[in-house]
């Protein structure tokens, strides 16, 4: 046992995780770690777990599981996760680093890959990298803090990011006219691939000024519900999918679609290489341009510096969007959904990879929308986010014949 050689390095957008992980592999343990030299190290990641995957897929090696049946991308995330650490611990090394292996787990799967973490913590020193505190095992005592690439023993003294929300959220320059009352409203809807089913016999329904927490593991299906959404799935056509009354597939216009759906996510900023200032990426956002490809409005621009002005970053309006840090960009990713104040919002993972007080920034954002406007938010994450307030819930929950949904009702109002 191992009591008081485990470790949990709390890390965050800025600490700089990337050089400690390089240095990790060059073989070169920080001070706080010295009492690893010479003994035997080795990594677990989400990226190395994708990397095994893929070679089954494209070469069929199987690595991690010899199981003929079950494909290792069809595995839960939990599972995948327990492959990955026998894997590993079938090398018998002396210490394992684990960068966030809780991420995309749901709550019942990171309880169980915690229990089995606690198992091996007798065999192998476990040295955990994690952004979130709620994250840290009950049997992890020793906290560090990384800095610059280096775990250190107090944490930095940071100024983080805040903004102004007295003045409430600005103004729609062009309001979008909607009168269903029912938004999405989905029907039985049942969703496969070859003998894998996603989606069993899902009933959900979105109605104006609602505001929605979709919550479920990895692999439960989140991202493909809302994808038959937007038009990013086709599994929805055919289907008793109804979106803004009308059936999915039945001719709606995808421009319409598009106009009256803003959308986040945290691949969203790998679609923008130009340079543009933080200004024209939110001002993209009245056009849904990936742009600017056309000259803003007086009223635009006064509604965006209304934006920049919420966000705390009226210094750096003219600043270049690609400059900035992650925490930054994502909360102008967020805004730049939202300017248009569309009847749907829909947020997927907008915390995912953050630290607790960035994450809680975004949060307070997010609450900010429900309160201060008509637009129906669906709040997509794998975790109960603190300090989030939605009305309802839908938890996805995994079974043999595919996720089925739970409802749940909340206390909070939107005023």
């Amino acid at each position: 046992m191992y009591p008081n050689e485990h470790r949990v390095i709390m890390t965050g957008i800025h600490s700089g995780k990337k050089r400690f992980i390089e240095e990790f592999h060059r073989g070169r343990l920080p001070e706080t770690l010295a009492y690893l030299t010479d003994k035997k190290g080795a990594f677990f990641s989400n990226q190395d777990l994708d990397k095994f995957i893929d070679e089954e897929e494209l070469h069929d090696r199987k690595i991690l599981t010899d199981d003929p049946k079950t494909p290792l991308k069809n595995m839960s995330g939990g599972e995948q996760r327990r492959a990955l650490l026998n894997y590993l611990l079938s090398q018998k090394p002396d210490y394992l680093v684990l960068d966030n292996p809780f991420d995309h787990l749901d709550k019942l799967a990171v309880k169980d890959f915690k229990e089995r973490l606690h198992q091996v913590s007798s065999e192998v020193i476990l040295i955990m990298l994690l952004n979130r505190t709620g994250d840290i095992p009950a049997f992890i005592s020793v906290k560090l803090y990384l800095q610059q690439g280096i775990p250190r023993t107090d944490p930095a003294d940071e100024q983080h990011l805040t903004f102004d929300s007295s003045e409430g959220i600005p103004a729609p320059v062009h309001p979008i006219k909607n009168e269903e009352e029912t938004l999405v409203d989905f029907r039985n809807i049942h969703v496969s691939y070859g003998d894998r089913t996603i989606l069993d016999n899902i009933n959900w329904t979105i109605k104006k000024g609602e505001f929605w927490h979709l919550m479920g593991g990895n692999g439960t299906g989140k991202t493909t519900l809302m994808n038959m959404v937007t038009g990013d799935n086709p599994k929805g056509f055919g289907q008793e999918l109804y979106i803004f009354g009308k059936r999915k597939g039945s001719g709606e216009s995808v421009w319409d679609l598009k106009r009256s759906i803003g959308i986040f996510t945290p691949k969203l900023t790998q679609r923008f290489k130009g340079r543009p200032t933080i200004s024209q990426m939110i001002t993209g956002g009245f056009h849904d341009s990936v742009g600017l490809y056309q000259v803003p409005s007086e009223l635009e621009k006064e509604v965006t510096r209304k934006w920049v002005k919420l966000l705390g970053m009226e210094k750096k309006a003219d600043s270049c969007f690609q400059d900035l840090g992650e925490v930054e960009q994502r909360l102008i990713m967020i805004a730049r959904a939202m300017v248009k104040h569309p009847p749907l919002l829909i947020l997927d993972e907008p915390t995912t990879d953050l630290d607790d007080q960035a994450a809680a920034l975004v949060v307070k954002l997010v609450n900010e929308f429900a309160r201060h406007s008509t637009s129906a938010v669906v709040y997509i994450s794998h975790r109960d986010e603190e300090g989030l307030l939605p009305q309802l819930s839908l938890e996805l929950m995994p079974s043999e014949s595919g996720s089925q949904g739970k409802i749940t009702e909340h206390k909070n109002i939107r005023t």
